[in-house]
């Protein structure tokens, strides 16, 4: 009974985070998308396949669970600074139209997976070098998976801790690193 309150409390909740999420979208223009594209180094057309948006003040970008529905949106501030829209649960940045099937590349946050977008692979973000672990694992169920580790020790430890869940899901688990001195794949 409890949990039935529970979910039926946070439905609305999150069925407006996907409103949100569209509402911010169509409110980014492509000047805009080019900006924060550019300051990135990564493509518009790989923003824009995250579903990149613009609050008024800071852009946005939605985090999913693993069917793709938007759970929580992170803001990002023109400083560089991160937080989450009030209400938001941590999920993965995916891209719109990701594929259900073959080689998956894992890596960590929304710039680093537009960088692989951009590089022609199936990817998918983490929130950080330790969260999504239950969602990613449901998202490369079946699938042969590669995390693309940040090369410092927090990004290295949560990339064992992932790769040890996925090995009970996936057929085949890899971790590579960046080169000498770059600190993540967006680098």
């Amino acid at each position: 009974r409890v949990t039935r309150a529970i979910a039926s409390y946070m439905q609305p909740r999150l069925a407006s985070m996907g409103h949100l999420a569209a509402r911010y979208s169509v409110a980014c223009d492509e000047d805009r998308a080019a900006r924060l594209a550019g300051e990135l180094g990564v493509s518009t057309l790989s923003l824009h396949r995250l579903a990149l948006g613009w609050t008024g003040s800071s852009y946005a970008l939605p985090m999913r669970d693993s069917a793709g529905k938007v759970i929580g949106i992170q803001l990002r501030r023109p400083d560089g600074a991160k937080c989450c829209v009030k209400g938001s649960r941590l999920g993965i940045f995916a891209p719109i139209d990701l594929s259900e099937t073959g080689l998956l590349l894992i890596c960590e946050g929304a710039s680093d997976c537009a960088a692989l977008l951009d590089l022609g692979f199936s990817a998918v973000g983490r929130p950080s070098c330790t969260g999504g672990v239950r969602l990613v694992c449901e998202v490369a169920k079946g699938r042969d998976a590669v995390i693309v580790a940040d090369s410092d020790p927090p990004g290295l430890r949560g990339a064992v801790g992932l790769a040890a869940k996925l090995r009970l899901y996936c057929p085949s688990v890899r971790i590579i690193t960046p080169p000498d001195r770059t600190k993540d794949a967006r680098s």
